[in-house]
């Protein structure tokens, strides 16, 4: 009987966020159908690691945790897997427990806390505390921290006069500090900071649900850019908008500019072409 083997990987799979990330020791992990292949970039070797659906790819700040999402059920249930990096190693997997299936983790500069989003329609966040000695035997322990409600229903949209109801696209740590993170997405805005067990939500001084936030990320400890799907970014410090970036005007005013130059280049070539030819002629006769 016949076995197949992989013995190279030669495709990435790009339909995930993070497709590719950056490990430790001239490594680079990528994903390749069920694949996460573990490439070294100075030895060309590849290992493998297989699942039955990568979902999520995410590598701590530090670059010492790699953290993969996999879908194993048609149901969609999730489950977490957390490895070191130096040696790639296995230290647990979280399984689907009753707040619903994992979309997005995150863990803190400091690498001793998980921050797990589940998915709607309530968008829980937990927060696991984690307990990693990075010796020979690489021991583990992580107990249940906080958790938080990150939408409490549908919230009322003045401009369009109806009613919305928020979904998480992204969260974050502050890469400034290992208790804030910020919760972004469609008429939605939150940022909070972890006091022990305790989740306490900032203030935030404008309606999030004028809003549809794609993306954001920190600046320093209280400023943030966030984007939307407008091709806006704002800048958000202390709670407040302080600018807004608008791309599309942005890219308006180039492509004028660049209008404006192409034209004065044009009338030129035509100013040279129209010099009249007993001019031309007397240069060429060298009179």
């Amino acid at each position: 009987m016949r076995k197949l083997s992989l013995q190279r990987v030669y495709g990435c799979s790009t339909a995930q966020r993070n497709s590719i990330i950056g490990l430790p020791n001239n490594r680079v992990a990528f994903l390749a159908g069920s694949y996460l292949v573990i490439h070294d970039c100075l030895t060309n070797e590849q290992r493998y690691l297989s699942f039955s659906a990568i979902e999520l790819l995410y590598i701590s700040s530090s670059g010492s945790l790699m953290g993969i999402i996999d879908r194993f059920t048609q149901n969609g249930d999730t489950r977490i897997h957390i490895y070191s990096t130096k040696p790639i190693d296995l230290l647990f997997v979280i399984e689907p427990d009753r707040f619903g299936s994992f979309i997005e983790i995150t863990i803190n500069k400091d690498d001793n806390l998980l921050m797990i989003l589940h998915n709607e329609p309530a968008y829980m966040i937990t927060i696991q505390e984690m307990k990693i000695e990075f010796d020979e035997q690489q021991k583990f322990s992580m107990i249940d921290s906080a958790s938080v409600h990150v939408v409490h229903g549908s919230v009322f949209n003045r401009m369009i006069k109806k009613e919305i109801i928020p979904h998480v696209a992204f969260v974050s740590f502050c890469p400034y500090s290992s208790n804030l993170f910020c919760a972004t997405g469609p008429a939605l805005f939150k940022m909070y900071e972890i006091d022990n067990q305790n989740i306490n939500q900032q203030v935030v001084h404008f309606r999030a649900e004028f809003y549809i936030f794609t993306c954001h990320c920190w600046l320093d400890i209280n400023s943030i850019l966030a984007a939307t799907d407008h091709g806006h970014i704002f800048w958000i410090h202390d709670g407040s908008i302080r600018s807004d970036i608008n791309l599309e005007e942005s890219i308006t005013v180039d492509i004028n500019l660049l209008k404006a130059s192409t034209s004065n280049e044009s009338s030129n070539r035509q100013s040279m072409t129209t010099t009249p030819p007993s001019k031309i002629n007397l240069l060429e006769n060298g009179n």
